[in-house]
């Protein structure tokens, strides 16, 4: 959820835009906006799959 993407645009081989950069952390910050309860909710699912994903690496120790 923490990792950035970074994306850039090509045609046949070339670059056609800049890099552009892209995470959850990013969107959340970007559309929740002042809707106090959706930021809410949002940052309790980043929260879960933060936690979701360290149970599924502790159980393939």
């Amino acid at each position: 959820m923490k990792e950035i993407i970074y994306t850039t645009l090509c045609v046949d081989g070339v670059e056609a835009s800049n890099t552009i950069t892209y995470s959850i952390e990013s969107y959340v910050a970007r559309y929740s906006g002042s809707n106090t309860a959706l930021r809410e909710m949002i940052q309790a699912m980043m929260q879960y799959g933060e936690s979701a994903i360290e149970y599924v690496a502790e159980q393939g120790k």
